[in-house]
């Protein structure tokens, strides 16, 4: 079984499951957090980490603890 039929039957809906290359799947996904890890291109042993929340505004994310 591959993750989409994973998605696709709600195997997951009450989880978290982390795709690497996730935005070759980005838009058939409904809701999702995105995290990107950049480097700096100034600073090598610097990192900044951005999250991005797509789905619905009223959504409660506070289940997640980072």
């Amino acid at each position: 079984m591959n993750s989409m039929q994973l998605v696709d039957q709600n195997i997951l809906k009450n989880g978290i499951c982390l795709i690497e290359w996730g935005e070759l799947v980005e838009p058939i996904l409904s809701r999702y957090i995105k995290i990107e890890i950049l480097k700096d291109d100034n600073d090598l042993d610097k990192r900044y980490i951005n999250i991005t929340f797509k789905g619905d505004s009223d959504e409660d994310f506070s289940y997640i603890n980072f």
